[in-house]
């Protein structure tokens, strides 16, 4: 179950915003879960013609509060050689008539890249032992580059297959 507060645009225990894409797509059609997998597993353009290592999971995205609940089913896209320690992206449909909204959020968390925040926060700091700690800090650099990486061509796929 993954929690969502909609109204946040960064949440860091549930859902957030990817900078890059979109929150929410209006496309003409009927879309549901199924179709969006579809459409990003296309052997053509999409993530099945780049190589990335990625898997496919249905879950339910819960909102609202003690009282109200509300579910709505989703699909999540993530790294199958770093499940746990990359972001997820998860999709969510919701049709009304002959138009859908495809939502895209971002879940989960990655170490790596709260380690380069954490330094960057610390070069930033007028305080000496901040400042000596990350220049001491070892940050893999290149894991951070595939990272980006693969977030920059899962961001392109999902956007030229969506119509984003």
């Amino acid at each position: 179950m993954i929690y969502g507060n909609v109204n946040v645009d960064m949440n860091p225990d549930g859902l957030g915003a990817w900078e890059d894409i979109p929150t929410h797509v209006q496309v003409a059609g009927r879309y549901t879960i199924d179709d969006v997998q579809a459409l990003l597993a296309k052997a053509d353009t999409g993530l099945a013609a780049s190589g990335l290592p990625v898997t496919y999971e249905r879950d339910q995205i819960q909102t609202g509060n003690l009282i109200k609940k509300n579910y709505q089913d989703c699909l999540i896209v993530k790294n199958s050689e770093h499940p746990d320690d990359y972001f997820k992206f998860v999709f969510a449909t919701r049709t009304t008539g002959n138009m859908t909204t495809i939502s895209v959020y971002r879940s989960g968390k990655s170490p790596l890249i709260a380690k380069k925040n954490a330094d960057d926060e610390r070069r930033q700091s007028s305080n000496l032992l901040l400042n000596i700690l990350s220049a001491v800090s070892t940050l893999d650099e290149n894991a951070l580059a595939a990272e980006y990486d693969y977030y920059s061509i899962l961001s392109r796929i999902i956007r030229e297959n969506l119509g984003v």
